[in-house]
């Protein structure tokens, strides 16, 4: 996805920092491991 521009960067950040606030809704995910893995995920983009 990310080769073929189907997900933009910023786009990504910008939707993930809209969610990250409520996360805490959701007892299975870790919201500042979460963080990391989309960082992560985008790291090569950079």
């Amino acid at each position: 996805m990310f080769d073929r521009d189907l997900v933009e960067r910023k786009r990504l950040v910008a939707l993930f920092e809209a969610i990250e606030p409520r996360l805490d809704r959701y007892p299975a995910i870790d919201p500042p491991s979460f963080r990391r893995a989309v960082i992560a995920a985008l790291e090569p983009l950079q």
